[in-house]
């Protein structure tokens, strides 16, 4: 398995990391239709609160999603949506300054 799962059934970031780049990650992810240069990106979408881990299932779960020829465009848009809702955030918090400080 090019994946070490931890007793806990998470999947680490740094051993994930360390099988992207000993390359025994790469069949896995290409028969699952998911790039290499992706696989850190979906990580990231799918771990929660910067814990630097995800279960298996949720990993399993995420490649299944991720697959496909829409992935990459997905992956924009949720990229695209995130940065206008962090620039809304942000002219909300300068609003919120200027009217109660």
């Amino acid at each position: 398995m090019f994946l070490d799962i931890h007793p806990t059934g998470a999947i680490v970031w740094k051993d994930f990391q360390r099988a992207l780049q000993d390359g025994d990650a790469l069949p896995v992810l290409l028969s699952l239709d998911i790039e290499v240069g992706d696989a850190g990106d979906l990580f990231t979408l799918l771990e929660q609160g910067g814990s630097a881990k995800v279960t298996a299932e949720d990993f399993l779960d995420g490649c299944l999603r991720f697959k496909g020829q829409a992935k990459n465009v997905d992956l924009v848009t949720l990229r695209s949506d995130t940065e206008k809702y962090r620039e809304q955030l942000c002219c909300l918090m300068e609003f919120g300054q200027q009217k109660f400080a």
